[in-house]
Parts: structure tokens; sequence; C-alpha cells
């Protein structure tokens, strides 16, 4: 790090002596931000910080942390993405930080877990492996862009509920908004399959979605559509534009046209759970004229 801020001064330095040197100001331009890029990416590693869970792997017996994420439930587990605070290392604790995906199977003895639910568990730490087969979906590229590096499966009876909740009560609030609106999906009249991609797209609820519709999905290039991205906040916005664009005619019109705007996307925003992946967009798109 202190030689890239090194080698960054230095260029500067260059930069002021070939003033009035379009080319050489270009190029060692190019190169500066190309630096700065790199660090930022750096910076955004959290695997770097001498905190985070991936420097403790080989002596973890159990952790705990809080639920932080919208559970995801199959036949016979349910998923759980932990941001973790503690490690027990060999009958000592560790203060870390870090998420993980969490895998409980055989929840029957209790009753699941909600978002912000703070739990202890026994069990170690393993990296999410790469896929394989080549065309199969990449679970661990996915996951490693929202800063997710490891899991662990472990039987229901392993973990302990601590009756805590740190969870954001705006969020839990999106995440019964969003669930209200998967039931409505759920008792229309489609197959299963049609219901699940239904539920992504709308959504960007994945629980219903199978391996086989993933996969197929992930060969012809298209997964990113079973996402709720960009586009479908675009869709939204256009679909309030058109709906709404008569308001410029009136006195204050762009004024009660902006806030009808951003009061439906936050409210898509609710509907989709408010991930950290879409908030961007709806940050930004209603102040586009």
């Amino acid at each position: 790090m202190k030689w890239s801020l090194v080698l960054i001064f230095s260029l500067s330095v260059i930069l002021v002596y070939y003033k009035g040197h379009n080319l050489m100001i270009g190029i060692f331009g190019l190169v500066m931000v190309s630096i700065i890029g790199y660090l930022l990416a750096q910076s955004d590693d959290d695997r770097f910080d001498a905190t985070h869970i991936n420097q403790y792997l080989d002596e973890v017996t159990a952790f705990s942390g809080w639920i932080a994420d919208d559970p995801v439930e199959r036949e016979n587990r349910v998923r759980y993405v932990l941001e973790l605070d503690s490690l027990m290392l060999n009958h000592s604790k560790q203060k870390v930080n870090g998420r993980i995906l969490l895998y409980v199977y055989n929840n029957l003895n209790i009753d699941k877990s909600e978002y912000g639910d703070y739990l202890y568990v026994i069990g170690d730490l393993n990296p999410i492996t790469a896929p394989k087969n080549p065309e199969t979906f990449d679970y661990q590229l996915y996951f490693s862009r929202q800063h997710v590096y490891h899991q662990s499966f472990v039987a229901d009876s392993l973990v302990y509920p601590t009756g805590v909740n740190m969870g954001s009560y705006f969020r839990y609030g999106a995440f019964i908004i969003r669930n209200k609106a998967q039931e409505i999906i759920q008792n229309t009249l489609l197959d299963d399959r049609e219901r699940a991609v239904l539920m992504a797209l709308l959504l960007g609820k994945k629980d219903d979605l199978t391996p086989e519709l993933t996969d197929a999905y992930a060969a012809s290039g298209a997964i990113n559509v079973l996402a709720v991205s960009g586009l479908h906040i675009g869709i939204v916005f256009l679909l309030l534009h058109f709906l709404f664009r008569w308001l410029h005619e009136i006195p204050y019109g762009f004024l009660i046209y902006a806030i009808i705007l951003l009061m439906g996307l936050w409210l898509y925003a609710m509907v989709a759970g408010l991930s950290q992946e879409q908030l961007p967009c709806f940050q930004f798109l209603p102040y586009e004229r």
C-alpha cells in the first residue's frame, strides 16, 4: 500500500513536470487512475483485514453473529447469511468481522430464526468452493461479490438462538412486505417453475429456483435476469413516468411528480427486499429529468 502511494505521488510530480505535453500527461494519468482503482478494490476486499474470519479458519470450533438477510428455506434445510462478530478458537474468544452462509439441516425441532436474530453456533467454517463443471452457476463468484466467502453446515441441534435481535426495523418491515407479495404469487394458478421465475424476477427471491433452472439460465448467459437489477428498476421508473408525466403541465407538478416517483421506487425497493445491490439505483434514478 505505501509503495503504491509513493508511486502515485511520483506520477503527480511527473504530470506537473510534463505540463503541456498532452501525450505524456495522458499516459501517466491513465497509469495513475489504474493504480487508484487497484487501491480502491484492495480496500474494498475485507479479507485483507486483520480481524476478518479468513485469518482464523483452521482454529474455529464455534461462532456467533446475527442473521443479515432474509432466510432461504428448502425442503430439509434453511440457509442464513450470518454477520459474524466472534469466533471460538480452541476455548479462546476472538472478535472478528465477515459474513458467512450458514446451512441448518433438519430444521424441525426449533422455530426458524428470522432476520436480525443473534445465534450461537457450534461448527467450523469452510471456503465456498468453485463449481467443478464450467457450465454450471458459479456460486463462489456470486457470493464473493456480496463479500461472502465462507460457509458452514450444521444440524439444528447445534444452533442456539439467544433471543436478541440486532436487525433494522425498516429492513425487517421490507421483508414482511416481500413475503406478503410472495404469498400472493404462490396463490396464483401458475405452475411451480413459472412461480419460481416470477418471484425471482419481481421480488429478487430465489428460494424456489431449482439448481437445474439456475444452471439453464447461467448457460444461456441470462442469469442476471433472475435478480432485481437496474433493468427492473428502470422499467418501474418508465412505468411511473408514463403514468404521471402529465403532472408536468400543472403548477408544482414536477415536485408532485418527483415525490410520486420517489415513493413508488422506494415501495418497490421494500417489496424487493432492500438488497445492497439495488439501493444505489433507487437513490439516483429519481433525480434524472
